[in-house]
C-alpha cells in the first residue's frame, strides 16, 4: 500500500516537472520569435 502511494506520489512529480519543462520550453520559443 505504501509503495503504491510512493510510486503515485513520484509519477506525479516527475509528471508535474516534465509540464513545466514543457510550458518553459514553449515560452522559450514565443520569446524567440
Amino acid at each position: 500500500m505504501v509503495t503504491s502511494f510512493f510510486l503515485q506520489e513520484y509519477s506525479l512529480k516527475v509528471l508535474f516537472m516534465k509540464v513545466i519543462h514543457l510550458i518553459k520550453i514553449i515560452s522559450a520559443d514565443i520569446y524567440a520569435t
